[in-house]
């Protein structure tokens, strides 16, 4: 029986460790991000890089896309909160940092909307 302790106590830890991990915890492919706004434009692009979310609330990004003529590339840190209904994004000077409604929250696919601006609403889909 003394022989099985260890090994108890081993599985045990593994899964105490991997139940405190939040479903965000991993590495995200952002693959549609869009803004349509009030004069009845909207841009979208595809594909645009990496979101990565670590168990302590904070994260990187890895982005690269192009909104209006305008070239935007963000690698950045970035902190997150998450409630059952949004997740909030803070990093600083950050087309992403706002806070987000959770209009699908699967483990495989996270599709999240913003309508902080009046005069926009903005999409946002990652997959793993």
């Amino acid at each position: 029986m003394k022989k099985f302790i260890p090994i108890i106590t081993s599985i045990i830890s593994v899964f105490a460790l991997t139940s405190c991990s939040h479903r965000l915890a991993d590495t995200w492919r952002v693959t549609h991000y869009e803004i349509q706004n009030s004069n009845f434009q909207t841009a979208r692009v595809t594909n645009i890089g990496t979101m990565s979310f670590d168990n302590n609330n904070r994260g990187n990004k890895n982005l690269e896309f192009n909104f209006f003529n305008t070239q935007i590339r963000d690698v950045s840190p970035f902190s997150w909160d998450d409630s059952k209904n949004f997740i909030v994004i803070k990093s600083d000077n950050s087309d992403l940092s706002r806070t987000w409604k959770k209009v699908q929250n699967k483990s495989k696919v996270q599709k999240w909307v913003s309508e902080d601006n009046p005069d926009e609403k903005r999409i946002l889909v990652l997959r793993r």
